[in-house]
């Protein structure tokens, strides 16, 4: 962060029944731009763009999802859940309507806001997540688009995911993170261990996944 950018603030926020944790930056009446984190992430995935956004007029905030990081830990975790908890923030933010931001599965949740809540968006970005249309097209025709998406149906058994994270520490998080990475070297091993740490905490990696 650079000495002229605004300093990163933690919120406690309450929507749809439950407690978000959520980091901001930026001035409180500067347009409203809500960052959601993919897996497995958590908002301080956002630390870098929320100071810079800040410094350019924006309030920008990025909560843990739920059942992520410090915010509540209590389903359902379906899509319509997740798109009602982005309606509560904006609206605990005293807005009506926001940029959403979605990264991975923040961006499928960010689609389905903007699909199923068109009127608290005010412009969509979507990274490295296309809508769930073309997403179930490209699993149908293409075998090396399977292959990629094969996580997700191993999501689907009971029990084995979460267990398989949260082993070792959450291990598992942390080479998912440098692996997927399009450079590895940009993750120090104190960043690496917060997210480990996270993961591994009772009942957070059932949460998540």
């Amino acid at each position: 962060m650079r000495p002229d950018e605004p300093r990163i603030e933690t919120l406690a926020l309450t929507a749809n029944g439950i407690r978000f944790n959520a980091l901001a930056a930026g001035p409180a009446d500067g347009p409203l731009v809500l960052f959601l984190h993919g897996f497995p992430e958590l908002a301080r995935s956002w630390r870098h763009q929320l100071p810079a956004l800040g410094a350019a007029g924006y309030r920008a905030v990025a909560p843990d999802m739920r059942g992520y990081g410090d915010t509540e830990m209590r389903g359902p975790y379906d899509v319509g859940t997740l798109v009602r908890d982005v309606t509560g923030l904006i609206a605990a933010l005293g807005r009506e309507r926001a940029v959403v931001v979605g990264h991975d599965w923040g961006g499928a949740v960010a689609w389905s806001a903007a699909a199923l809540a068109p009127e608290i968006v005010e412009r969509l970005v979507a990274v490295n997540c296309p809508p769930a249309s073309a997403l179930a097209d490209a699993i149908r025709h293409s075998r090396s688009q399977r292959r990629k998406s094969r996580y997700i149906f191993l999501f689907q058994i009971p029990w084995l995911p979460e267990r398989r994270m949260a082993k070792n520490g959450a291990a598992v998080v942390a080479r998912a993170l440098v692996g997927g990475s399009h450079r590895r070297d940009v993750w120090p091993q104190d960043e690496l261990d917060a997210y480990r740490a996270a993961f591994a905490r009772p009942g957070r990696a059932k949460a998540a996944r």
